[in-house]
């Protein structure tokens, strides 16, 4: 009799443990938890007992739309293992979350948020990153997620994501990373992806309205159309050039020229009309000639296709006049 009341007790004991454990993983922010001023969160006050938390969409009567970027970080240092965001949230700030041994990001509401700042989750223990409901992000901040354990990051709903600066997942455990979804980004910052297990990115290819995108260039000569993998993932800064469209294709009351397609991945195209004793001249990026064709007809086919991916200048010349048009090899 006496073991099994020793027995029903120990099972009390350890159904009120596990009680206790689901109510701290719920945990709710309440007012007095945080100073809040104009719906941006810039102190709070946790108790050492709470290590889950949950910060809801409204705290003191304001809609919180951010967290602040302080000097210490408005939750940096207390030891959290998991957050859970609202759907409200725009903005979290410089070192926000620094260093809390985070584990778990619980970003699956913020449909608003616009902007990581640097080092907003620098320095946890995340290992999944799911980026897939934020379609309102545009820029993951310099060190954002440096120095976490991510395994994989799902930027399928990113669509918005303009900048990804430097080391914002370097020293992480990225086996992969599919940035093709990532169609409005024009710049990856020097060593964003530095420090993991991937050997590679392919760049994505960017769209913008009334806008062709031509290539990226590294900051040191080198450029690459869309799709192109790069192994270097220490030095270099990729920055996304565009033109206007319509750019190539050109006509006047005594000449007209025009080039298809671009971007091409084989053959180009070339019709020009009415330019007599022209050329056609193709450079590389280096600014190398690589082809000269005088033309002999009115329609000239130019195989690229032995070539690297990249941005090309062709030129036509002739007696008065030249037209330059970058064309961007897949």
């Amino acid at each position: 009799m006496n073991k099994n009341k020793l027995l029903s007790s120990s099972l009390l004991i350890a159904f009120i443990f596990n009680l206790n454990i689901v109510f701290a993983q719920q945990y709710t922010l309440q007012d007095d938890d945080v100073v809040v001023l104009n719906g941006e969160i810039v102190s709070c006050n946790l108790s050492s007992s709470i290590t889950d938390i949950i910060i809801p969409e409204t705290l003191d009567g304001q809609s919180i739309i951010k967290i602040s970027g302080t000097t210490d970080g408005v939750f940096s240092d207390y030891d959290i293992n998991s957050v859970k965001l609202p759907s409200t949230i725009e903005f979290i700030g410089f070192k926000a979350f620094y260093y809390c041994g985070i584990t778990t990001l619980d970003l699956s509401s913020c449909t608003s948020l616009k902007q990581i700042a640097n080092m907003a989750f620098s320095n946890n223990k995340i290992k999944h990153l799911d980026l897939t409901p934020c379609t309102a992000l545009q820029e993951i901040g310099e060190s954002a997620f440096y120095l976490n354990k991510l395994e994989d990051i799902d930027l399928s709903g990113s669509t918005s994501l303009l900048k990804i600066s430097k080391n914002a997942f370097d020293y992480n455990n990225l086996v992969d990373i599919d940035l093709s979804y990532c169609t409005s980004l024009v710049y990856i910052g020097k060593s964003a992806f530095n420090q993991n297990t991937l050997t590679e990115i392919t760049l994505p290819t960017p769209l913008k309205t009334d806008s062709v995108f031509m290539y990226w260039k590294d900051g040191i000569g080198g450029s690459y159309g869309g799709g192109t993998p790069i192994s270097d993932l220490l030095n270099l800064t990729f920055t996304a050039f565009f033109r206007k469209s319509g750019v190539g294709i050109e006509e006047s009351t005594n000449t007209t020229y025009s080039i298809y397609p671009n971007p091409t991945s084989d053959f180009l195209n070339i019709e020009v009309k009415n330019w007599e004793n022209s050329k056609i001249q193709v450079y590389n990026s280096n600014g190398k000639l690589i082809q000269t064709i005088k033309p002999k007809f009115d329609k000239e086919t130019i195989n690229l296709s032995n070539y690297s991916a990249g941005a090309y200048m062709v030129v036509l010349r002739n007696k008065t006049t030249s037209k330059h048009i970058t064309v961007i090899k897949k």
